[in-house]
């Protein structure tokens, strides 16, 4: 049964539509995943989120205007995104695996792998795939919430958007399977990319529990900015042709950040957004949200003209799914 799309979402942000392929770029058959609801809640940056906090106090007559230097106020110490990810984000990890269910999935996958005969690199990975397939089935099954992104909104609410769909997937991969795992943040979009034993690349939306082998040559590398790895990628069925990829520590933080930024500009005309801000947002993680999403890749990114098209190409078609008939051929 085909998931209704959402009609509440404003301008600017993503939402819920059924993925198909092109007649040109129909799916390869190494596609696994037929994906009847795309959901997905990570936002594209605007302009101006930084901002400078000016003096609250009072000026005495005469008193000359201070340097804008002088009147900017920090709002929170300097910290990386690492640095973010270990003191608010994974603390809480395990017990959002918990409350997510995923408990079985990862013991299931855990005896399989240690069967397997570590110097047989054929079935080993023919073992990863099962373990990644098993886990993405599992969160695939967990309800969908637009603001689920923080692990304690995914506990409250044993639910998850895209951002925090890739960041349990990612940690349950690297942290109980030893499986390498990254995060990666197409446009609009958090998904993984899992590094199998025999050095080849697969694709993964856990949200939406859709698999695309990618293979990520060095000559398709485009750019490197901040952690992130932009690759090129032209495979058959996949919506998205630029693919940046990091360490998924600082991906959960880039994106969950992002996620915190939007639901502070979003709270006056979505009630849930002003209810999960209240609840999961406090001022030193906002504000160090509004400094963090201004990063030069970022920034560097957004004004790419290739950036622009990706993210005009995959709206246009995005726009044409949901049209009867036509979205069938996209």
């Amino acid at each position: 049964m085909k998931e209704e799309v959402p009609q509440n979402i404003e301008e600017g942000q993503l939402e819920e539509v059924e993925q198909s392929s092109t007649v040109e770029d129909a799916p390869s058959p190494d596609v696994e995943g037929i994906r009847e609801g795309v959901k997905e809640d990570t936002h594209e940056q605007t302009e101006g989120l930084h901002q400078e906090v000016e003096a609250q106090a009072p000026k005495k007559e005469g008193q000359a205007e201070q340097k804008p230097e002088e009147t900017e106020e920090k709002l929170i110490s300097d910290i990386s995104a690492k640095d973010y990810f270990e003191k608010f984000i994974k603390p809480k990890l395990e017990e959002t695996v918990n409350a997510l269910g995923l408990n079985a999935a990862i013991d299931q996958s855990k005896t399989m792998l240690s069967q397997v005969d570590s110097n047989n690199v054929k079935a080993k990975v023919k073992a990863e795939k099962k373990a990644v397939r098993e886990l993405s089935k599992a969160i695939n099954a967990t309800e969908f919430k637009k603001w689920a992104f923080t692990p304690q909104a995914m506990i409250d609410t044993k639910a998850c958007n895209c951002s925090g769909a890739a960041l349990v997937f990612a940690h349950v991969m690297n942290e109980h399977l030893g499986i390498q795992t990254k995060q990666a943040n197409p446009s609009g979009h958090a998904v993984n990319v899992v590094y199998y034993s025999d050095q080849n690349t697969e694709y993964v939306d856990p949200r939406n529990n859709v698999f695309y082998n990618i293979d990520l040559k060095p000559e398709n590398l485009e750019t490197s900015v901040e952690g992130y790895d932009v690759y090129k990628v032209n495979k058959g069925g996949l919506e998205f042709k630029k693919l940046p990829i990091i360490n998924y520590q600082e991906g959960a933080a880039n994106t969950l950040l992002n996620n915190t930024v939007w639901m502070d500009k979003d709270k006056e005309k979505d009630p849930e957004a002003m209810e999960a801000l209240a609840k999961y947002a406090d001022s030193e993680k906002l504000a160090f949200a509004q400094h963090f999403s201004s990063s030069k890749f970022l920034t560097s990114r957004d004004a790419d003209p290739a950036w622009i098209d990706e993210k005009k190409s995959v709206k246009r078609r995005r726009v044409f799914q949901k049209i009867p008939l036509i979205g069938r051929f996209l």
